[in-house]
């Protein structure tokens, strides 16, 4: 569990990170929020003893096949992986946040 903590408070100070540098640099901001959801999803893979291995979109897949219900949160996933540079920042904010909030809730479960 000690290794599951490690990885949140990681993916907790990435955030913070993307979020001080979104006016700055939108496509910095973005690749912290996406280095920060690759944690949280090693952290939920890590507790389901699974591989945590690959990219955004690998970790991700691997996770939905754990647990269908993240397709809730495909579409933030896939802005994050797409286009972030291209949309609001409080948008960008807001899709990392709602990823964020899913998989804490998951995990924490």
């Amino acid at each position: 569990m000690e290794y599951v903590e490690s990885l949140v408070v990681r993916g907790d100070e990435l955030f913070e990170a993307a979020e001080a540098e979104i006016e700055h640099s939108r496509a910095e901001s973005a690749a912290k929020f996406r280095e920060g959801v690759a944690q949280l999803l090693k952290a939920f893979l890590h507790l389901h003893e699974e591989d945590a291995d690959g990219g955004l979109e690998q970790l991700f897949a691997a996770c939905k096949r754990l647990e269908p219900s993240l397709e809730a949160i495909e579409d933030e996933v896939k802005l994050l992986l797409d286009a972030p540079e291209s949309v609001d920042s409080e948008d960008l904010i807001d899709a990392a946040n709602e990823i964020w909030d899913y998989v804490i809730d998951l995990i924490s479960e």
